[in-house]
């Protein structure tokens, strides 16, 4: 029994990963000319504000749409006498979903080909704690692939590990959470910088794939690159050790304003 259960595990395993890496490999294929299309509509939209602020900027436009900020599907309602919480906490060591707040529960079972097996709980794994029942604690798991979202379940509150969160309820990542390349040890401690700046400036993103962080040599350079979770579907970011020191920006780029364009317009 223990033996079928071991192979139903590795089997989920290995389809996450499969489909991880299916979706890594068509972002890295697509993603020069999605960046390209997008930043040639994102210019077309800032001209377009542009003018039009211009053209009632003497007409006293009002200020623009206020901004809003992504929700995540994770947050849901708990039941009666359940506690409600909402924080993220890496797993400490690999388990299994349950249906209920309980050992005894039925194991969360996700669709693998034709066939359901037990979902896994990776050591590493990002979850977001929804609830908490006694000892135990409903998450969700936020390093899962789209096709298996929402992977949500019961587990042992003894298997999830703190990790440091920013005032703004951020995580900050540690050297220990990746899975680090060839390398990269002298740069690390830049690297690691690089990789929390991306994750402050990125309200969307909701875990870093710290399984999968990855270097590159272009010429002299070696650029790194690193997955960014949101809502099951994948972004990846490149950076290099010196943008640790340079401040770079890796927030999205957002369409002129209209208080921003008429401003310029002034000028």
């Amino acid at each position: 029994m223990n033996g079928s259960k071991s192979r139903s595990r590795q089997r989920a395993r290995e389809a996450r990963k499969q489909q991880r890496a299916v979706q890594i490999a068509a972002m890295s294929g697509r993603e020069k000319n999605v960046w390209t299309i997008i930043g040639i509509v994102l210019v077309a939209l800032a001209v377009f504000g542009l003018v039009r602020a211009c053209s009632s900027s003497h007409d006293g436009g009002s200020a623009g749409a206020a901004k809003t900020t992504p929700t995540s599907s994770a947050s849901r309602l708990c039941s009666e006498g359940e506690k409600v919480v909402h924080k993220d906490f890496a797993v400490a060591k690999e388990g299994a979903l349950r249906d209920g707040p309980k050992g005894t529960a039925s194991t969360v079972q996700m669709n693998v080909g034709t066939e359901k097996v037990d979902a896994p709980l990776e050591a590493g794994s990002t979850v977001r704690q929804l609830c908490r029942a006694g000892d135990w604690s409903k998450v969700h798991v936020l390093t899962a692939p789209k096709e298996f979202q929402p992977l949500e379940g019961w587990v042992p509150t003894s298997s999830l590990r703190k990790v440091g969160v920013t005032a703004q309820g951020r995580r900050i990542y540690e050297a220990a959470d990746f899975d680090w390349p060839a390398g990269s040890k002298p740069f690390r401690g830049a690297l690691l910088a690089v990789m929390n700046r991306i994750m402050q400036d990125n309200p969307a993103c909701e875990a870093l794939d710290t399984d999968n962080l990855v270097a590159n040599k272009r010429g002299k350079q070696t650029v790194y690159s690193v997955p960014c979770w949101s809502e099951g579907d994948l972004q990846s970011f490149d950076f290099t050790a010196a943008d640790a020191t340079n401040r770079r920006s890796f927030a999205p780029v957002s369409p002129m304003g209209k208080l921003d364009a008429i401003a310029a317009c002034k000028q």
